[in-house]
């Protein structure tokens, strides 16, 4: 059993946002809205070899998600419809730790004594909200299909839920429901969402996992997969006695706090409370939301794909509920899993005013409205603990423009977004952070790192940029043909956490590295002093592969030149065929050669490397720079052909 802590706690303190034309006093918000700062250039602050280290110990891996295929989930059954007391006044708010186990009832903030009152949304950083309006109808129509626009700006505040419950023989029960984001990393849903009444759990959720904007394609095993936002997951919960203790449909409300801060990069909507029912049916209403439930044509509604329907709502009465006349089936009735998805009117921003809490699939669905004292609750208690008052950026949507790269090369147009998804502000800065190359999702300075950079910018509260490179991070030469990812890690002790500070999973970016062989001639030592033609010539030689792949045979070819430039026209002192090098391998070997018929002379030893897949064939000679002495011993009879390793009519003294 969970524990229920009762009593007072610290007083809430009071917030208001007056909407335009509505009498009354005006407070300064306890917490301002998201912003978008706009670009920043990051400079290089150190110079950096990319070097490929190897793989990096990430035992201590973070949570990704691990559910069941989303479509494979079922949708939260939608409970049956009851109406409770239409004042609230006895309903508290209830806010539930699911890692400590602990529940604590918060009083009934003070109310404003206004009549209604809607405030708060933010489009996000990058809007797009003419490029798919919504329609305008006269009542709730036809569902339509808007997946495609999953990552508008006006979808993506929608967000899938994937919620993990203990049932009472300790089973696990995994069902999914719709929901919206309402800041940086608080989520609007349904009551029923994160306090299951079903008779085998009656409990709360112990984990909800979020995708905005999701796209429905794909699977969740990789998390860089996820489209359009990723994700975030929650273990922090809120709803209120109304329903807990009641199953009153009416006020079947529910709030997340997720981990992630991906609200930033998505906005989220505004919140109204209130308004008369002549007000709500004379403006037009949208509600979009991942129905999972069989319809009359099996399979359809299979929770991947995001529907919206709109229009006047046809009933709002004083229980604190709206209702809305259907035809039933597929694409005319609210269906299982889009629960807790919101419904919103638009002016300037879109406000959410109600959650979808049941249905009986054919003639009647059923939407709890929010109402003042919740919305109080979520502005003064819930959205400022997930804020907090210490600085904690977190560093997301890391890209570039390549999904594969060749070793040695620089990718182009890098960018991520570093945000600040906290009240509290911090002054002009050089913010410290690396570029890495990972082995798998998680970023971590145990990874390769290519890039040492800073960015010099000043955050207000909830503030966000997009930083761009002045300087392109390199793929290391290196580097083995595989999948990397690449993300920043700002330096520790930046800000409050350090958990949070590298671009990992899906705001990481997945790229495919196509190695190579680079053979380079390291060097050739030759013993110093003088010798005789005919006289054995002990060497050592050593041969690297700079690049990743392993290489092809390695042939060798040694020379002794009159100068410092040593080529095939040079006396031939030897040849070698060796096999192949693994990528960043190195081999020293130690042949022993007989200096040939030549004449009297100072030579460099060096030698010629190739291999047929060698990337770079500038690095494949090398010497020894200090010159040795050979005293030709032959005599000559008929001739010597000259720059050559070929002897004709010789004759030994």
């Amino acid at each position: 059993m969970k524990s229920v802590v009762l009593g007072s706690v610290v007083a809430l303190s009071f917030f208001l946002i007056c909407a335009p034309g509505v009498a009354g006093e005006t407070d300064e918000p306890s917490n301002p809205e998201m912003s978008y700062g706009g670009e920043a250039i990051a400079e290089i602050d150190e110079p950096v070899i990319p070097i490929f280290t190897g793989h990096a110990d990430d035992a201590w891996m973070e949570r990704v998600p691990d559910h069941p295929p989303i479509d494979q989930i079922p949708y939260m059954p939608m409970p049956p419809m009851k109406d409770g007391d239409g004042d609230g006044a006895e309903n508290h708010p209830l806010s539930h730790n699911a890692v400590t186990r602990e529940t604590m009832m918060r009083p009934i903030p003070p109310l404003s004594g206004l009549a209604s009152d809607f405030g708060g949304g933010w489009p996000g950083p990058f809007v797009d909200e003419n490029s798919f309006a919504e329609e305008s109808p006269k009542t709730y129509g036809t569902m339509t299909d808007v997946t495609s626009g999953a990552g508008l700006s006006i979808r993506r505040k929608n967000a899938k839920l994937v919620m993990k419950y203990t049932t009472d023989t300790g089973g696990t029960a995994w069902y999914v429901c719709s929901g919206s984001m309402q800041d940086a990393e608080v989520v609007l849903t349904a009551g029923h969402c994160v306090f299951s009444r079903e008779a085998n759990i009656m409990d709360w959720a112990d984990e909800i996992w979020v995708y905005p904007g999701w796209d429905g394609a794909g699977s969740t095993s990789s998390a860089t997969t996820i489209e359009h936002y990723g994700y975030g997951v929650g273990t922090a919960f809120t709803a209120w006695t109304s329903w807990t203790q009641n199953g009153e449909t009416n006020y079947d409300v529910g709030l997340i706090r997720i981990e992630r801060a991906v609200g930033m990069i998505t906005g989220d909507w505004g919140w109204g409370w209130g308004q008369s029912c002549a007000a709500i049916q004379g403006m037009t209403t949208y509600n979009s939301s991942y129905p999972a439930e069989n319809c009359p044509d099996v399979g359809y509604h299979n929770g991947r794909r995001l529907f919206q329907w709109y229009g006047d709502v046809d009933d709002c009465d004083v229980t604190n509920k709206f209702h809305l006349v259907t035809t039933g089936g597929c694409f005319d009735a609210l269906w299982g899993g889009s629960s807790g998805s919101a419904m919103y009117f638009v002016d300037t921003n879109r406000y959410a005013i109600a959650v979808a809490s049941t249905s009986n699939r054919f003639d009647s669905a059923y939407y709890a409205r929010l109402w003042e004292g919740m919305v109080i609750t979520m502005n003064d208690s819930v959205i400022p603990a997930a804020r907090g008052t210490s600085l904690d950026l977190q560093m997301m949507d890391f890209k570039v423009s390549e999904s594969s790269i060749t070793a040695g090369n620089s990718v182009t147009n890098s960018s991520f977004y570093m945000a600040n998804p906290t009240n509290a502000t911090a002054p002009v800065t050089n913010w410290q952070f690396n570029v890495y190359l990972s082995t798998n999702e998680l970023v971590s300075q145990f990874d390769t790192k290519i890039q040492d950079t800073y960015v010099q910018r000043a955050f207000a509260a909830m503030q966000a940029y997009t930083v761009l490179f002045g300087v392109q991070p390199t793929i290391p030469l290196n580097t083995p043909s595989g999948t990397y990812w690449l993300g920043v890690r700002l330096d520790d002790g930046s800000d409050a956490a350090d958990g949070n500070n590298d671009s990992s999973y899906w705001d990481a970016h997945p790229i495919t590295v196509n190695g190579l062989a680079d053979v380079r001639a390291d060097y050739l030592l030759a013993p110093s002093g003088t010798f005789e033609t005919g006289e054995s010539l002990a060497l050592s030689y050593n041969i690297d592969n700079l690049g990743g792949d392993p290489s092809n045979s390695i042939t060798v070819d040694i020379r002794a030149s009159l100068n410092e430039t040593i080529s095939t026209g040079d006396y031939q002192l030897g040849y070698y065929v060796l096999s192949g090098l693994a990528g960043s391998g190195t081999t020293t070997q130690y042949p022993t050669v007989t200096i040939p018929p030549m004449p009297t002379n100072s030579y460099y030893i060096g030698m010629i490397i190739d291999s047929s897949d060698d990337v770079d064939s500038s690095n494949n000679v090398t010497h020894d720079t200090v010159a040795i002495t050979v005293v030709n011993t032959l005599i000559f009879a008929n001739g010597f052909e000259s720059g050559n390793t070929g002897f004709w009519d010789v004759t030994v003294n």
